[in-house]
């Protein structure tokens, strides 16, 4: 096949967005033809092919990390093209050590938007935190000169203790930050940064999973603050500890008066743990909120699946413009929960009421069962599927109801 030096007439914006349809459905082969076919495209395709890259150790044997070493040590300019850059990082394995501290270190990585940390010793989510006094001083080093170099927007931080919390001071394009696992510390950063920004990170997303609590009174009882919460658009918790429920309930719902999103998950003892938080939220979140999600794990026979959730919606009614609620209940293996009146209605009698939620307009409730293999399950499937035709008729005639039932099915052999 001839190589073509120049393009057709065509404007480059339309090759552009055959590249990235072609990247969204990782047609890589059809990418590469493009490449060959015109040396005008090489550019385009480069930005797609390695605008997301992800680092994972040789123990993981989907991409082992080898597969990556070779193309970027041969030519390092590649990471100028990188704007979504995840790194999972084992620190006994050497190799993923060298190219996560190479490429930190590369001149040519200036362009991420979006970064992923993570560090994990085996392909299990350990509940075990890596210290960040642990970590060699060279990766240390190499993360902090790439915290200062890349205009980052989008922070995840996976499985971590003692991250230094200072950090956020250099990071004032920062909007979105995922912390699971997380703690952090006063550790001073290297003297080579440059000096810190003025510029508190404006956060328009935050979601927190497992050992939240002390994470936020790290980020709340700054005397000089490092985040700026007061904008949040998006609010996600999921529930693993039980400790700081007031200030959960207080600081971090009465902070943002921009939220839109709200999502609450854990289990049920776990949700009522964190009651009456939509008394505090700020009454101009009140009037942006548009979507309210919960999501509640049952883990005994005989819990009520809307025990704190009809609470909630309660504080609220009234006051908000609410448009979409979102249920999703996961019922553990063999748990059964009432399926009669007295627990559904009242989602009904909540809901429906003229002026409680005048703009609601989506109730969309997924539940999932989980079964063994050897028990019946389809009466209480069915009982379920039923709770609209049989509980929530006026509510299926003011809103768009939507009630799916899903089972997972565990296999004896599964089990051991």
């Amino acid at each position: 096949m001839a190589i073509q030096q120049s393009l057709p007439a065509v404007p480059l914006d339309i090759f552009e967005l055959i590249i990235g349809t072609l990247a969204s459905s990782s047609d890589l082969a059809s990418i590469k033809s493009l490449c060959l076919a015109n040396t005008s495209l090489v550019h385009l395709c480069r930005k797609e092919i390695f605008g997301t890259l992800e680092i994972k150790p040789k123990s993981w044997p989907d991409r082992p990390i080898e597969q990556f070493m070779p193309i970027y040590f041969a030519r390092q300019t590649i990471a100028s093209y990188i704007r979504d850059l995840r790194l999972w990082v084992e620190f006994h394995d050497h190799k993923s050590l060298d190219v996560a501290v190479s490429l930190l270190g590369s001149r040519h990585l200036k362009n991420v938007r979006s970064f992923q940390l993570g560090f994990k010793e085996d392909l299990s989510f350990s509940p075990t935190r890596k210290e960040m006094t642990a970590i060699p001083d060279q990766f240390v080093n190499a993360l902090c000169k790439f915290i200062t170099t890349n205009s980052i927007e989008r922070l995840e931080l996976w499985q971590i203790n003692g991250f230094p919390i200072t950090l956020f001071n250099y990071l004032p394009h920062l909007r979105e930050l995922l912390l699971y696992n997380v703690g952090f510390a006063q550790t001073h950063v290297p003297n080579f940064l440059r000096k810190r920004s003025t510029c508190v990170p404006r956060l328009r997303e935050l979601h927190l999973k497992r050992n939240i609590s002390s994470a936020l009174l790290d980020i709340l009882n700054q005397k000089i603050p490092v985040l700026d919460l007061g904008h949040l658009e998006d609010l996600m918790i999921y529930l693993e500890d039980e400790y700081g429920k007031e200030m959960l309930n207080t600081r971090l719902f009465s902070t943002p008066q921009t939220l839109k999103k709200i999502i609450v998950g854990g289990t049920s003892p776990q949700l009522e743990r964190l009651k009456h938080f939509a008394e505090n939220i700020h009454p101009k979140s009140l009037r942006t909120l548009q979507t309210l999600s919960f999501s509640v794990l049952l883990e005994k026979s005989g819990q009520d699946p809307l025990a704190s959730i009809i609470d909630e919606l309660t504080a609220i009614s009234g006051q908000t413009t609410l448009e979409n609620l979102l249920l999703s209940i996961a019922i553990d293996w063999d748990i059964r929960c009432p399926v009669t009146a007295d627990v559904w209605g009242r989602l009904e009698s909540v809901l429906v009421p003229q002026g409680s939620f005048p703009a609601l307009k989506r109730v969309t409730i997924g539940i999932t069962i989980t079964q063994y293999e050897s028990r019946d399950h389809e009466e209480f499937k069915a009982q379920l599927e039923d709770i609209g035709r049989n509980y929530l008729t006026k509510l299926d005639k003011a809103v768009d109801l939507t009630i799916e039932v899903g089972v997972t099915i565990i296999r004896q052999a599964e089990m051991y």
